[in-house]
């Protein structure tokens, strides 16, 4: 269930994509779902909380589940793997921060004072 709530991104999946690319399809993801959720009469959250919640619960699934596979195997590979894909959530979990200084350049144009 909780990793469940990235499934729309696997639509769109990118195989090759970087951090902030996986950053701006989390974020477009998460504020699509709730303008959905608005558009549905059910409560909207806009601040991005719910999607850095998202991220620490999914970081908490990535830490147990790579404590099993340390115990089933010692392949450097496999466990390299897990460690790579909890980067992008620990990423995700400070998507607020993330989104200022990283994307909000991006958007200048939509701004009121574009050269800010």
């Amino acid at each position: 269930p909780i990793v469940g709530k990235l499934k729309p991104m696997g639509r769109f999946h990118l195989p090759f994509s970087d951090g902030l690319e996986t950053l701006y399809r989390a974020i477009s993801m998460y504020l699509t779902a709730q303008f959905i959720r608005h558009l549905e009469g059910e409560t909207a959250e806009w601040s991005l909380s719910g999607l850095e919640e998202i991220y620490r619960e999914i970081h908490s699934v990535n830490h147990d589940f790579s404590d099993r596979l340390r115990e089933a195997t010692n392949r450097e590979s496999i466990l390299n793997g897990i460690a790579i894909l909890d980067a992008l959530a620990q990423m995700g979990g400070a998507a607020k921060a993330l989104a200022i200084g990283k994307l909000k350049p991006l958007f200048s144009m939509y701004l009121s004072d574009p050269d800010e």
